[in-house]
């Protein structure tokens, strides 16, 4: 089963969440609200020939990013656009925010979290 496979979506509620523990340790959930894509339609050969590894892409409804499992922040970039995260279960994943947005310098984006922080799994 690949990442793209593992990808979950956040539908509970917040007093669902309270009661429900999440048992696979191998599981991703959705970072953000949107359309899941095959890496083979994004337009960055990087992504799309698979350079960085397995994935999904999502064409975001909104511009908030959440925690897609319980875990830690591995690294946060400079330039804000992407974070590395470490899951409990031992899956890695970056998060990378859009296309070319290396060259925003860290414009527009507004990080809330740091290296070596621990996350949980948001519900959204």
């Amino acid at each position: 089963m690949g990442l793209f496979d593992r990808f979950k979506k956040s539908s509970q509620t917040a007093a669902q969440s309270e009661t429900q523990t999440y048992t696979d340790p191998k599981a991703v959930y959705l970072p953000m609200n949107g359309k899941v894509i095959d890496l083979k339609e994004v337009g960055d050969g990087v992504f799309s020939e698979g350079m960085l590894g397995q994935g999904a892409a999502v064409e975001p409804s909104d511009g908030k990013v959440y925690a897609p499992f319980d875990g830690e922040v591995t690294m946060v970039y400079d330039t804000k656009h992407a974070l590395g995260l470490m899951s409990k279960g031992g899956v890695e994943l970056l998060i990378h925010i859009g296309l070319d947005t290396v060259n925003l310098e860290g414009k527009c984006f507004n990080i809330k979290v740091k290296d070596g922080q621990k996350i949980k799994k948001a519900i959204f």
